[in-house]
């Protein structure tokens, strides 16, 4: 995980956030596993509003080492402070389509 040198400010905003998450709806069903699941829009929807009343925003973006693409999730905070993720991308064939699929499920 990376982030910003300091979290002061991040850290205090991202607490406020997450007790102001709303609930997430599981609005779509899976028959393969018979079970119910939230879709990222849902999520999204969910935290979206605490977020931003807490001066926190998010984005996600992709970098390439080594030739392996990385999927990286950064949560910013208005001071400029930040955390961040990185996920693997490993595509179960080669192909722009099959990188996008799995870029979709991750």
């Amino acid at each position: 995980m990376n982030q910003s040198e300091k979290l002061d400010e991040f850290a205090p905003a991202f607490s406020k956030a997450q007790a102001e998450f709303g609930t997430v709806e599981q609005n779509r069903k899976n028959p393969f596993f018979k079970s119910s699941y939230a879709d990222l829009d849902a999520i999204v929807r969910a935290v979206k509003p605490a977020l931003a009343k807490n001066g926190l925003s998010f984005y996600q973006y992709t970098s390439f080492l080594e030739n392996t693409v990385f999927l990286h999730s950064r949560v910013l905070h208005s001071s400029g402070q930040w955390i961040e993720s990185q996920a693997p991308i490993v595509p179960e064939k080669p192909g722009i389509q099959a990188l996008g699929s799995t870029l979709s499920y991750q």
